[in-house]
């Protein structure tokens, strides 16, 4: 069990179910570390906002970073 409940995204503000639907369509389902930051909504943009400052950078190759990704999940345990 989380030690964080995960937020209701239901009650989220409007900017920040838009980032939920756009996870749902890219995933499946909204990512829980972005259910558990929405409790601050201003975390949470900070967070999608780095995202996409390294992604537009070109600094790491689409296909790199997803490998990444898969690393780092398989590193904590995480299904991805």
């Amino acid at each position: 069990m989380a030690r964080i409940q995960e937020a209701d995204p239901s009650a989220a503000p409007p900017e920040i179910q838009k980032i939920f639907q756009e996870q749902t369509e890219t995933f499946g389902e909204v990512l829980n570390s972005n259910l558990i930051s929405s409790h601050r909504p201003s975390i949470l943009l900070a967070n999608q906002a780095f995202g996409q400052a390294i992604e537009e950078s070109g600094l790491l190759p689409v296909g790199l970073r997803m490998l990444l990704n898969v690393r780092v999940a398989q590193i904590n345990g995480c299904p991805f």
